[in-house]
């Protein structure tokens, strides 16, 4: 998927076959767990200003928007990725949330200004990136963020490995059977992804196994309203 020039239609149906995984293996729901309370808190006179670094098809964007919506919420997203033809996919599938914002860039170097931002994302993104990339993904989303940041990916194990090539190996696009299984081999585990954030410079990270093979780390600042 990193490649440029991707077969359309194969790059649209393993968009959508990796929409189907995350929904289904609990990978929204473990983001939605880690920001709800933040959703919660008492809104301020401007809408929640939210980046998702990597956001891929768009579908947690949407996903955050709809919960903001449910608690009549107003919220400004920016969906930030570097790939356009993935980026093309989720601005069509987002074509009824008026919320969501698109960022052509790089994750590495965000172009928001500091403490511009209520929650920074990164999910199931920061395994597509290098080591000391993925500090500076991470320097960059506790520079952005006033208040919180949240990042939740694959945890690499072996049991993950074998999961995920079973859940991906009766699909019959080849990126879907492909990608799941190299993502695990280029993800972190729980105790590199705090030392990456501890790099990074994040105060006090809070560290969370999720189910099915996930992980979170979450930074927390102070509010500043």
């Amino acid at each position: 998927m990193d490649q440029p020039d991707l077969d359309p239609g194969l790059l649209a149906e393993d968009l959508h076959n990796l929409e189907i995984l995350n929904r289904f293996f609990g990978g929204r729901q473990a983001v939605l767990r880690r920001v709800s309370p933040l959703l919660e808190t008492r809104p301020s006179m401007e809408p929640l200003a939210v980046l998702d670094i990597g956001s891929g098809a768009g579908d947690l964007c949407r996903v955050l928007v709809e919960a903001c919506r449910r608690r009549s919420r107003p919220v400004r997203l920016w969906s930030l990725d570097v790939h356009p033809q993935v980026q093309e996919y989720a601005r069509l599938q987002s074509a009824g949330y008026p919320e969501i914002r698109f960022l052509r860039a790089d994750g590495t170097r965000v172009p928001l200004r500091d403490d511009s931002v209520d929650l920074a994302l990164c999910t199931l993104a920061l395994h597509h990136f290098a080591e000391e990339d993925a500090v500076a993904v991470l320097a960059e989303m506790a520079r952005v963020t006033r208040r919180w940041a949240v990042v939740s990916d694959l945890c690499r194990s072996p049991h993950a490995y074998a999961g995920v090539w079973l859940a991906t190996r009766f699909m019959p696009n080849p990126m879907t059977r492909h990608d799941g299984p190299v993502s695990v081999r280029r993800a972190f585990t729980l105790a590199e992804l705090a030392e990456l954030a501890r790099r990074a410079g994040w105060t006090a990270p809070e560290l969370h196994r999720d189910a099915w093979f996930r992980m979170s780390v979450v930074l927390r600042k102070e509010p500043r309203w």
